[in-house]
């Protein structure tokens, strides 16, 4: 998997985190819910949010509060 976009453009976060959309605890945070249900996902809380645990340390040393991602659907199928 790659980012294809984040803002700010520069910010490291993306590239020190392993993101999976399986099962795994890697893939249960927002990008992983996103790709396989199809629908936006918002993890309002980090420091609260029980599925984010992979990646909560890292994002809250780079200042980051809450997440959010949406897939990317064509035709009904989500590709990215």
């Amino acid at each position: 998997m790659s980012v294809l976009a984040r803002f700010p453009e520069d910010h490291p976060y993306p590239k020190v985190i392993r993101v999976r959309y399986d099962e795994t605890p890697e893939g249960q945070g927002p990008t992983g819910r996103a790709l396989r249900t199809g629908k936006a996902q918002v993890a309002g809380d980090l420091a609260g949010d029980g599925t984010f645990s992979p990646w909560r340390e890292t994002a809250l040393s780079h200042g980051l509060a809450c997440s959010a991602a949406f897939p990317l659907v064509s035709r009904g199928q989500v590709f990215g």
